[in-house]
């Protein structure tokens, strides 16, 4: 059931990643990237930078690959599973 699927329990950003898949995933972060808005007030005045102005980057795939790699339960017989995805040699990782 959980082939090219985040384990139970995951959260990414914050919101329920569990059972997604890679696609949805992205989906998810792109959009939480696409709605923050940044401003900063000083003396008086309200700053909105933009992103590349402070150099704020989020990496939506590095993102996903380490939804896949998180495994909650360490403690549980599937362990071997969570060990073969730290050594990225990982069904889950490479849809196979």
């Amino acid at each position: 059931y959980f082939k090219g699927k985040v384990m139970p329990n995951v959260y990414v950003a914050g919101k329920p990643a569990s059972t997604k898949s890679a696609e949805q995933i992205k989906k998810q972060v792109d959009d939480q990237v696409e709605q923050l808005k940044l401003s900063f007030e000083t003396e008086g005045r309200v700053l909105t930078p933009t992103y590349d102005q402070i150099g704020f980057q989020v990496d939506s795939d590095q993102t996903v690959k380490n939804a896949f790699l998180a495994f909650p339960v360490y403690d549980s017989p599937w362990r071997w599973i969570c060990e073969k995805c730290v050594s990225r040699d990982c069904a889950l990782l490479n849809d196979g």
